[in-house]
């Protein structure tokens, strides 16, 4: 069992609805979970399968940074291609897919994105 450790660019987000919200999807019947931190708190928002998560205001969130860690176990033995997909409700960005692979099932993939509220 390898583990893989991929970091992704900040990515700045547009806020444009009062709210956002935060959905994150691992697929091609993969498992796993999500750790969702601001980068000016010691406590996490949330961990584990986020779905449909409130982050805040948008007053309050503009200028704050957010990190995501999203594990994935590779537990479909037919493919080991990796599907994460992270979708803020209320920004102007379009989701982002992210595709990968591992070597074997049953390897960790271990994603890291950090995102800057606007």
């Amino acid at each position: 069992m390898a583990i893989k450790p991929v970091s992704k660019p900040l990515v700045s987000l547009t806020i444009d609805e009062p709210q956002v919200h935060l959905t994150i999807t691992i697929g091609n019947f993969h498992v796993g979970g999500s750790f969702v931190q601001f980068e000016d708190q010691t406590a996490p928002v949330a961990k584990g399968n986020i779905s449909q998560l409130l982050l805040g205001e948008k007053a309050v969130l503009a200028g704050r940074k957010l990190k995501i860690i999203t594990s994935v176990i590779t537990a479909n033995s037919v493919t080991n291609n990796i599907a994460v997909t992270i979708a803020f409700q209320g920004t102007a960005t379009e989701p982002g897919v992210i595709h990968d692979t591992v070597d074997n099932t049953g390897d960790y993939y271990i994603l890291t994105t950090e995102y800057q509220f606007q």
